[in-house]
């Protein structure tokens, strides 16, 4: 593996083993995240001398494109090659509790006890803690919360992530990370079934885009660098949803864990039903502004990295 230290090659290839990854995934390390590390660590030294603050790196991507996965990467590769301490933290961590989400599905409209577009998260949570992670007080470990998709229910607080090392870089992944609101206009007409049947007033896909809009927005302003997976189109996600329930399922089996809470390929076909609007408008307009692009081909492949702006 090219560039990449001889201490990190075993710990690559272990993580790789990990994660049910192709043998070949080390090219993509190699190609791309490493570069992708190397940038962030020098903005995050840049950063530190100028704010004395971590670094904000946002990472959008589809449902199933491997955000999680590179995440998980740029994080090994900045701490063991970088020295630049990080934390990841998804948004789906910060979903509202699956009664919160009842509520508002009772208070707002009822697609919302579907947990995934803006306005099921807790956004007063994920400010807070981005708060705590940038002023870090070492006598005080920061909490993050973790959310158990197999029980769609945030787990309990002893079970949260405790973080007791300042961060240099703060890494926030989530399918809808950096994306921005859609026009009115083009709210009006339906992108699918689940709109045409269940959104026919337009109320949910509204209140949703105002989410992005504001709260969302709020978040997404605070992050200092954009990265961007591009996948070819949204029709790929359903295939690349499905892998990832496959191997949520075989993960529970494999700790004799239930698995009843997971979902069949029809229930997959409605949850991403939900997320469709955002995706095609994430797809289509992310590449104009995202400092980081990471194009996305058929077969699940990086195939190149783009740059907004050079870094200085």
């Amino acid at each position: 593996m090219a560039n990449i230290s001889p201490r990190l090659e075993p710990l690559i290839s272990a993580e790789i083993a990990s994660k049910s990854l192709p043998n070949d995934f080390a090219s993509t390390i190699a190609n791309y995240y490493l570069s992708l590390a190397s940038e962030i660590a020098l903005a995050a030294d840049q950063s530190d001398s100028n704010l004395e603050s971590a670094l904000l790196i946002g990472v959008f991507g589809s449902q199933g494109s491997g955000k999680s996965t590179l995440a998980d990467f740029l994080k090994l590769i900045l701490e063991q090659q970088f020295n630049t301490s990080t934390v990841v933290m998804s948004l789906d961590d910060f979903y509202l509790t699956r009664e919160q989400r009842r509520q508002l599905a009772v208070d707002v409209h009822p697609l919302l006890s579907t947990r995934g577009v803006p306005g099921t998260h807790d956004i007063e949570l994920l400010n807070h803690t981005i708060d705590q992670l940038k002023i870090f007080d070492a006598a005080k470990p920061v909490r993050v919360p973790v959310f158990e998709k197999a029980r769609d229910d945030r787990a309990p607080f002893a079970h949260w992530q405790s973080i007791s090392t300042k961060p240099k870089v703060i890494i926030l992944e989530g399918w809808c990370v950096g994306v921005r609101p859609q026009l009115e206009a083009e709210l009006q007409i339906p992108v699918n079934d689940l709109e045409r049947s269940m959104d026919q007033d337009a109320r949910w896909r509204g209140f949703v885009n105002q989410q992005l809009a504001d709260g969302y927005a709020s978040v997404f302003k605070q992050l200092d660098k954009l990265i961007a997976l591009v996948a070819p189109s949204f029709d790929c996600v359903h295939q690349w949803r499905s892998l990832q329930e496959t191997k949520l399922i075989d993960k529970l089996e494999r700790a004799g864990q239930s698995t009843a809470a997971t979902m069949s390929d029809e229930q997959i076909t409605f949850f991403i039903a939900h997320y469709q609007r955002i995706t095609e408008h994430a797809l289509a307009s992310l590449p104009n502004y995202a400092d980081w692009c990471l194009p996305i081909d058929n077969n699940h492949r990086i195939t190149g990295l783009t740059r907004l702006a050079k870094l200085e």
